[in-house]
C-alpha cells in the first residue's frame, strides 16, 4: 500500500511542475478522471466487458476490456464491466473518479446506497468498497450520463 501512496505523491507532484499549479487547486482541477465502461452479452454464453479512464482535457489515461465466460443479464454485465474498470483504476493509482453510469438500475443502487444478495446486489457492494478507494476527496462519485 506504501508503493500506492508515494505514487500517488510523484504523480500529483509531476502535474503541479509540468502545469505550474499551486497544491490547494490541484485535487479539484487536475486529479480528476473520468470513467465509462460498456458490457456486450453474446449468443456463445460469454460478455465483453471494458472501460476507458480519462484525465480532466479528455484524454485517455488507461483502458480495458477482456471476455468472460458465462451467461448473464445485462444489468449483471453492466456491473462487472463497472467493478472491472475501477479495479483497473485502482491498480493504475487514479482516485478522485467520476463513474457515468448510462443503467438506471445501476444509478439507483448506487445512488440509494443499497444492495441484496442477488449475483447484481453483491457485484453492487464489490462496487461500493472499491469507490471507498477511488473517491477520496468527498462528492458525488458518479452521475447519470443522458
Amino acid at each position: 500500500m506504501g508503493s500506492l501512496v508515494s505514487m500517488r505523491k510523484q504523480m500529483r507532484s509531476s502535474l503541479m511542475r509540468l502545469y505550474g499549479i499551486r497544491k490547494s487547486i490541484m485535487c479539484g482541477l487536475l486529479l480528476r478522471w473520468e470513467l465509462n465502461y460498456d458490457a456486450a452479452c453474446f449468443k456463445d454464453s460469454s460478455i465483453g466487458i471494458g472501460g476507458v479512464m480519462r484525465d480532466h482535457i479528455g484524454d485517455i489515461m488507461a483502458a480495458t476490456c477482456c471476455n468472460m465466460l458465462g451467461s448473464f443479464k445485462i444489468d449483471v454485465a453492466e456491473a462487472l464491466a463497472v467493478r472491472h474498470t475501477l479495479l483497473i483504476a485502482l491498480e493504475a493509482g487514479l482516485n478522485n473518479v467520476v463513474l457515468e453510469v448510462d443503467n438506471i438500475k445501476l444509478f439507483n443502487y448506487l445512488s440509494k446506497g443499497t444492495s441484496d444478495f442477488s449475483n447484481f446486489g453483491l457485484i453492487i457492494k464489490d462496487i461500493f468498497i472499491l469507490l471507498l478507494f477511488v473517491c477520496q476527496w468527498g462528492g458525488p462519485c458518479f452521475g447519470e450520463v443522458q
